[in-house]
């Protein structure tokens, strides 16, 4: 996704490098550096950390981003209800925990 979004800019006459910084949190070490290297590749840099989205919000991301871009893994179910009661990325509320397409919804809507 953060590579087409390099040549999209790069058709616009722009310096992708100058123009976007990626922020990521992925769950698995092995895709963080598959990340990494990708962006690397195409002369892309990024912070992207591991982490659980659903759990932690490592870069401190509410109202800091312009755009987010996500490829969540919707349908999952055993969402830890009260690991979430006080995360301020949820002010429509708890979702259900046998399904977290809720919570992916109020996690992009707040960032």
């Amino acid at each position: 996704m953060f590579v087409q979004i390099a040549k999209f800019i790069e058709r616009h006459k722009k310096r992708p490098s100058a123009e976007i910084s990626v922020f990521g949190e992925e769950k698995t070490a092995e895709t963080i550096r598959l990340c990494k290297m990708n962006l690397a590749v195409h002369g892309l840099s990024g912070d992207v950390k591991q982490g659980n989205t659903y759990y932690e919000d490592i870069h401190n991301s509410v109202g800091k981003f312009d755009f987010v871009m996500a490829d969540p893994p919707f349908n999952v179910n055993g969402v830890d209800k009260e690991k979430l009661k006080d995360d301020k990325r949820l002010p429509y509320g708890l979702p259900k925990p046998d399904n977290a397409n809720y919570l992916w919804i109020q996690i992009f809507l707040w960032l």
